[in-house]
C-alpha cells in the first residue's frame, strides 16, 4: 500500500471547503476557503479555445487573450499590470484547446483591486485598433519564435498529423496567414459570442468565506451577457494506418514526437494510462530515460505524456537525438512501447508510479493559485469538484493488468503517428526502425 494512502491532506476535503453558486444567467462562482493563508488567487475560466475556431480564425482565442491586457475604457495596458504587480501580485493568462483563463494572485488586502481589474478586462476591453495592430505584430513574433524552437514546433507538427484538417491539428497561436488576415471586427465578434455567462466559471481560493466572495463578485457575475456556449467539431477517430511527417530544418539534432490515441478526460482508463506514462517516460526513473539516455547516451531530452480532452486524447513520446542515431533511438523506443503492452509491471514499479503521481498531486496543491486552478478547471470541465482523496483512492486501486490493457489500447502500432524536425537524413531509417513494432 502506498505510504500516501494513509496520509490525509491538512484540513477538510475540498467538497467541504469549496462551494459553487450558479447565477440566473448561467455563470458559476466556485470558492475554496483556506483559513490561515495570506494570499488570494482569482481565475476567470472560459470554455473556449483553439478547437472552437473555424480555420480562417485560427488563433483568435489566443489573440483575444493577448488583447484583453491592452486596455479597457478606464485602464491602459500599464495600469492593468501596475494595479496587480504594483502591490506585489502577479497576473497572467493562458489559452488551450478547450479553455481560456485569466488569473491573478495578490495578498488578501488587495482582493478588491484584483477582482476589479479582471472583471474590467472581461467586460470593458476596448480592442483599440492601434493596439490590435501592435499586438498582431507581437503574436506574429511569437509564432516565429515557436518555429525557431524545434522541440516545441515538433509538437505542433505532430498534432497536425494526428488531427489533419481539423481544429485540434492547428497551432493555438494561429498561423502567419490567419493572424495577418484576421480583422478587428472578427475578433470582437468572436469574443462577444464566446465570452457569455453560461461559458464562464470564476474560481477564488484564499481565506475568505464563500458568501463574502460572492458579495464582491455579484455585480460582475450579473453583468455578464447571456448566450450559448460555443460548440466545437467532434474529434474524428484515427484511421488504422501509420503516418508521419518530416520537416527539414538546419538544426543540431533530430527532434522526434510520436503520438498514439489517448483517452478523453471522462474515460475509465485515464488514470491507468497516466500510470503507464509515468513508468514509460515521465521522470528520470522511467524506462525511456534509463534506456535511451542513461544506458545508450542517445538523448538529453526524452519523455512521455498524456493529454485528455472532452472527447479524445493523445499519448505522446518526445526525444531529441543525434541525426546519425535516429534509427537506433526509435527502435529502442518502440521496444519499450511493446513491452508496456505485453508485460505486466512488477509490484514495486507499479507502486513507484502511483507514489509519483500522488506526490506530484499533493505538492501541486500547496498554495492558493494551485487550489484555484484545481477547482476552476474541474468545474469548467466536469461541472463538479473531484477531491484529491477520491483520486488517491482511484489511483491506489489500479492494477498491473489495468496498465497492460491501457498499453494495448493506446500503444497501437497501426495508429502510430510521428513528426520529425531536423537536417536532411536518410528517411529509410524510419521504415527500418518500425520493423518489429508495426509488423
Amino acid at each position: 500500500m502506498s505510504i500516501l494512502s494513509n496520509v490525509k491532506m491538512k484540513g477538510p476535503p475540498l467538497d467541504q471547503i469549496s462551494k459553487i453558486s450558479t447565477y440566473a444567467n448561467g455563470a458559476r462562482l466556485v470558492t475554496t476557503t483556506l483559513p490561515g493563508k495570506e494570499s488570494v488567487a482569482v481565475g476567470i475560466f472560459l470554455g473556449v479555445g483553439g478547437r472552437c475556431e473555424k480555420e480562417s480564425l485560427s488563433g483568435v482565442s489566443h489573440f483575444i487573450e493577448h488583447l484583453l491586457f491592452k486596455g479597457t475604457k478606464t485602464r491602459t495596458t500599464l495600469q492593468i499590470s501596475q494595479a496587480v504587480e504594483g502591490v506585489g501580485g502577479y497576473i497572467n493568462a493562458y489559452t488551450s484547446e478547450e479553455s481560456t483563463c485569466y488569473y491573478a494572485r495578490v495578498s488578501l488586502k488587495h482582493f478588491d483591486e484584483v477582482v476589479d481589474v479582471l472583471s474590467d478586462m472581461i467586460l470593458n476591453s476596448t480592442f483599440n485598433p492601434d493596439e490590435v495592430e501592435k499586438e498582431r505584430g507581437v503574436v506574429l513574433e511569437e509564432i516565429a519564435m515557436y518555429l525557431d524552437q524545434p522541440s516545441q514546433y515538433v509538437q505542433e507538427v505532430l498534432n497536425s498529423v494526428v488531427w489533419p484538417n481539423a481544429p485540434l491539428g492547428r497551432p493555438l497561436t494561429g498561423t502567419t496567414e490567419t493572424m495577418s488576415a484576421m480583422k478587428r471586427a472578427d475578433v470582437v465578434r468572436f469574443k462577444k459570442q464566446s465570452y457569455v455567462a453560461p461559458n464562464i466559471v470564476v474560481s477564488v481560493a484564499g481565506p475568505l468565506p464563500h458568501e463574502d466572495v460572492k458579495k464582491h463578485l455579484d455585480r460582475f457575475m450579473k453583468r455578464l451577457p447571456g448566450g450559448e456556449k460555443p460548440a466545437f467539431e467532434p474529434a474524428r477517430p484515427l484511421p488504422k494506418k501509420v503516418s508521419w511527417q518530416i520537416v527539414e530544418k538546419k538544426v543540431e539534432q533530430m527532434h522526434v514526437a510520436i503520438g498514439f490515441p489517448g483517452v478523453s478526460r471522462n474515460h475509465s482508463s485515464r488514470f491507468a494510462l497516466r500510470v503507464l506514462s509515468v513508468v514509460l517516460g515521465e521522470n528520470m526513473s522511467s524506462r525511456l530515460f534509463q534506456v535511451i539516455r542513461e544506458k545508450h547516451g542517445l538523448a538529453y531530452s526524452i519523455g512521455s505524456g498524456t493529454s485528455s480532452l472532452a472527447d479524445t486524447g493523445l499519448f505522446s513520446i518526445f526525444a531529441g537525438v543525434p541525426t546519425d542515431k535516429v534509427e537506433k533511438a526509435l527502435k529502442l523506443i518502440f521496444v519499450e512501447c511493446r513491452k508496456m503492452s505485453e508485460t505486466a509491471l512488477s509490484p514495486k514499479e507499479l507502486q513507484r508510479a502511483k507514489d509519483y503521481l500522488l506526490g506530484q498531486m499533493h505538492l501541486s496543491l500547496e498554495n492558493t493559485s494551485e487550489q484555484m486552478m484545481w477547482v476552476g478547471e474541474q468545474v469548467l470541465a466536469y461541472g463538479r469538484i473531484y477531491n484529491p482523496s477520491d483520486i488517491t483512492t482511484r489511483i491506489n486501486a489500479i492494477t498491473a493488468d489495468e496498465v497492460v490493457r491501457a498499453g494495448v489500447a493506446a500503444l497501437n502500432p497501426k495508429q502510430l503517428r510521428m513528426a520529425i524536425i531536423g537536417p536532411e537524413f536518410d528517411k529509410k531509417c524510419i521504415e527500418k526502425s518500425l520493423v518489429g513494432f508495426c509488423k
